[in-house]
């Protein structure tokens, strides 16, 4: 097999994956590939093609990904969820993971307290695809 097809696979892989793990990690994995399948393809050494890896790397990491996290108003998309209120489909039994939906997408959620599901949460901070929530009490809910 060549070695183009294989820096080809391995960045399509890494494309894929940033389906399942948010947050432009595995994209910026795929970007250095596309460097090395480019180095590969003008018949460069592995040395090269391993330079031209670390550029595409480096070049995606620190100029286009910080841009990708930019929302139009400048924060990131995840700072437009803290706040807002989650409704638990399955129990939050720390340190497990429990369930949740926010504007009807359902997240990973966890908590530093028991929540059942059908009772209220807030959003804290997000961390991945995990949102970290605080139980609303009754008397904060208003009704």
């Amino acid at each position: 097999m060549d070695i183009w097809l294989i820096w080809f696979i391995a960045g399509a892989v890494a494309a894929v994956l940033e389906i399942a793990i948010p947050g432009f990690y595995m994209l910026t994995i795929s970007a250095a590939c596309i460097g090395g399948c480019i180095a590969s393809l003008f018949s460069l050494s592995l040395v090269w093609q391993m330079v031209f890896a670390l550029a595409f790397l480096l070049a995606f990491a620190l100029l286009l990904r910080p841009l990708l996290y930019k929302s139009k108003g400048g924060y990131s998309l995840n700072d437009k969820i803290i706040g807002k209120t989650v409704t638990i489909t399955k129990d939050v039994v720390p340190p497990e993971k429990g369930r949740g939906m926010l504007s009807g997408v359902e997240w990973a959620i966890s908590s530093a307290a028991e929540i059942k599901a059908g009772e209220k949460a807030v959003v804290e901070s997000v961390g991945g695809a995990v949102l970290h929530v605080k139980k609303i009490k009754k008397e904060e809910r208003g009704c």
